[in-house]
């Protein structure tokens, strides 16, 4: 059986907006069957093989160099107390400005779909629907406009910049006067024939650090759909 995909692969000169392609619009509106036609299965073939996955490997290789900088910057060279040194100060300016980048981008392409009327219905806690701009109907894509905004936070709070708003482990009293709250942890010494404890000091920076690691991380899972056997998982 031969088929006709011309229409159905949809040459970008013809479509100003993606979204209103016949896959787009198949997508959004139609049946999870439709994609088990041979037609549509053939479609998403030559696109992906065409040009789509080389992309998404280059930017997901992008984005792994950028987690790289940012476990480097904030967590290897903050494992005590915040390292001051030209090169870890570097490599978090280099990664907060990254980050900054990332949420203009986000920001303008955002903005321009919400100019244009181009936003999407989510579904949220079952019945409560919301429009959301074309940009954030993608989860993955909210997560990474969250956590590049929670990175620029991190680098301008910097802790060399700002030691006052951070506390150390010996700083539980000065938590009252910042107006942090502070949990205590207690562990072994690292000599074990010490039976003293000793106590860790947790303040928002701390977490905030946590979160943003946790954030970006998740976002490697998108790489598992380049395996199709994987993204079955």
């Amino acid at each position: 059986v031969n088929y006709y995909i011309r229409e159905l692969y949809a040459d970008p000169d013809e479509f100003e907006d993606p979204w209103k392609t016949p896959l787009a619009v198949m997508c959004t509106q139609g049946r999870p069957e439709f994609f088990n036609h041979p037609a549509t299965k053939k479609c998403l073939e030559l696109k992906w093989t065409g040009f789509a996955k080389k992309y998404f490997v280059i930017f997901q290789l992008v984005y792994a160099v950028f987690l790289g900088l940012f476990i480097l910057g904030f967590l290897e060279y903050n494992k005590e107390e915040a390292d001051c040194s030209q090169t870890a100060i570097a490599l978090r300016m280099t990664t907060g400005s990254f980050g900054l980048l990332t949420v203009l981008i986000m920001t303008a392409i955002i903005m321009k779909q919400i100019r244009k009327g181009q936003t999407v219905k989510q579904n949220f806690f079952g019945k409560m629907r919301i429009l959301l701009p074309r940009l954030l109907g993608n989860q993955w894509n909210c997560m990474r406009y969250f956590s590049m905004m929670s990175l620029c936070v991190a680098t301008i709070f910097e802790p060399c910049w700002f030691p006052h708003l951070h506390l150390k482990d010996d700083d539980v009293e000065a938590a009252a006067e910042v107006g942090l709250r502070v949990k205590k942890t207690q562990g072994s010494n690292e000599d074990w024939g010490d039976p003293s404890l000793v106590t860790h000091t947790v303040d928002w920076y701390m977490i905030l650090l946590g979160i943003t690691g946790l954030a970006m991380c998740t976002q490697l899972i998108q790489l598992l759909i380049i395996s199709t056997r994987l993204a079955g998982l």
